[in-house]
């Protein structure tokens, strides 16, 4: 038999388009589980780093004590797939609450210096941590996180544009035309 009559032959069949959608679907499985498994290795440093950061935070005697429950609450979920997306989900409503304009700041708390760089960076590693349990939850994030910033830069700085420099959009004077 001719290669090439067996070719279009297995390129007709009504099997192909199922043996490719398979063959697709198993190459992004693969290609997503070798991402999981990189995006892991590559933050299990961070997720290690959070417990000296935590044990410096609990160890301060006037760091207080409802903040080192939470600490230590985040220990718990830096390994947590679940926390990653639920990360995602939080993050869906606040673009949401962006585009509605509900969305309320969280209140701000003003900690000593001695350890509000500690505490800020056990948040940052805590974060980072927490989404490299999952490849696609860290993907929705980032893309989450890149539509809030678009959407708050962009909208102050074209508010400012359309302002203008007189603070108040037009003069009148092109009204007056």
């Amino acid at each position: 038999m001719d290669t090439a009559v067996f070719d279009a032959a297995v390129i007709a069949s009504d099997q192909f388009p199922f043996a490719i959608a398979v063959i697709s679907i198993a190459v992004a499985w693969l290609a997503y589980a070798v991402l999981s498994r990189g995006l892991f290795l590559v933050t299990d440093p961070i997720r290690q780093g959070l417990l000296d950061l935590a044990e410096a935070l609990c160890d301060e005697p006037t760091f207080p004590e409802e903040d080192k429950l939470l600490v230590s609450a985040a220990l718990d979920q830096a390994y947590s797939t679940r926390t990653a997306w639920w990360m995602v989900g939080r993050s869906a409503l606040l673009v949401a609450g962006l585009l509605t304009r509900t969305a309320k700041r969280p209140d701000k708390v003003e900690y000593p210096r001695v350890y509000a760089r500690t505490y800020v960076d056990f948040q940052i590693r805590w974060t980072m941590a927490v989404l490299g349990n999952s490849a696609g939850a860290t993907l929705l994030f980032a893309t989450l996180l890149m539509v809030i910033a678009a959407f708050t830069l962009s909208a102050s700085a074209l508010a400012r544009l359309l302002m203008g420099k007189n603070g108040g959009g037009h003069n009148g004077s092109a009204m007056a035309h």
